[in-house]
């Protein structure tokens, strides 16, 4: 028996809920320091939380990435296109 989970969460840029795909879904890790909600931290750093991003914020934040010649973060669908889902390969 095989199934698909969707999540439902706030998105950490934005503060809005959206639908997600669990296995999928855009995070980013914070410093744990809640006075300083904009720095990011390595993935599991002692203390930092990893919140959630719906893929419109992540679009627009790769916008500013860009003009500041930084490397764009990849979208959830983007991830999943890159690893093969099935539902991503008819070249959508």
């Amino acid at each position: 028996m095989s199934g698909h989970a969707i999540g439902l969460g706030p998105c950490w840029a934005h503060g809005g809920i959206f639908e997600f795909d669990p296995e999928t879904v855009a995070t980013i890790w914070l410093a744990s320091d809640r006075s300083d909600e904009t720095r990011t931290v390595e993935p599991h750093t002692p203390g930092a939380r990893q919140v959630l991003i719906c893929d419109a914020c992540v679009k627009k934040a790769n916008k500013q990435r860009r003009a500041a010649g930084e490397k764009p973060h990849e979208t959830s669908t983007e991830y999943a296109r890159r690893r093969g889902d099935p539902k991503w390969s008819g070249g959508q």
